[in-house]
């Protein structure tokens, strides 16, 4: 695989704009795999895909019985290719930028109504019985979508008629109730796993964090802070 910088298929945004031009923007960049021998789509292609793990993007072009099929896995196993794709220009931004996604999935409806296939989205959000939103600005989106564009309706309780179904939405952030660890924390003062990291730590004040292990926590970045915070305070 070259590593050489080619000329790209138009701005990156364009590359995701469908499967297709994703495809051909991965074979422009020489960031594809791709071959025309047989594969059989009972474990052969998983275990290829397992063996190259965290390699380029792969594309089976010849699946066994399945004429009319291709196969395409790896697309997001490599960092630097995911950067090409959403033009972020390293990790940091990278982490920056899912974060904001996972606060705020849902954009105004004015820039909701330029993705390609929208509504086949809020076609499938509302496929479920109940649609659970972060911030209460995404929810408005949501709504403003189903009462302008999908001839949809929404009733003064939250509830939401459109595409033939009946959907409850709301706002339910995620977070820690602090007030409930507090008392938790009370409750267990002297406990005998308390006393014995009382001892254990001698003094020491320490630190917990719950945090699981996904590299869209931005948990390098918290540690450096961590970091800076008790070397200034």
């Amino acid at each position: 695989m070259s590593t050489s910088k080619k000329e790209a298929l138009g701005p990156q945004t364009d590359a995701l704009r469908n499967l297709r031009a994703t495809i051909d923007f991965l074979r422009a960049e020489d960031d594809l795999i791709e071959t025309d021998t047989e594969v059989d789509p009972d474990l052969e292609i998983t275990g290829v895909q397992k063996h190259l793990d965290g390699s380029c993007p792969l594309l089976f072009n010849n699946v066994k019985d399945k004429p009319n099929h291709r196969v395409i896995t790896n697309l997001f196993a490599d960092y630097g290719i995911m950067h090409k794709l959403f033009g972020w220009q390293d990790g940091r931004e990278r982490t920056v930028k899912i974060a904001d996604a996972f606060r705020d999935p849902l954009p105004p409806v004015e820039i909701l109504l330029t993705l390609p296939r929208h509504e086949a989205l809020m076609r499938a959000l509302c496929a479920y019985d109940l649609i659970g939103f972060q911030p209460i600005n995404a929810m408005s989106a949501f709504y403003d979508y189903i009462a302008l564009e999908s001839d949809g309706e929404v009733m003064s309780d939250g509830t939401v008629k459109a595409y033939g179904r009946t959907v409850q939405a709301g706002v339910f952030p995620i977070g820690i109730d602090t007030d409930d660890v507090a008392k938790l924390a009370e409750r267990n003062r002297n406990s005998r796993e308390a006393k014995r990291l009382t001892q254990v730590l001698r003094g020491t004040k320490l630190i917990l964090g719950g945090d699981r292990l996904d590299y869209s926590k931005g948990l390098g970045q918290r540690f450096r802070a961590f970091e800076k915070m008790l070397d200034s305070h």
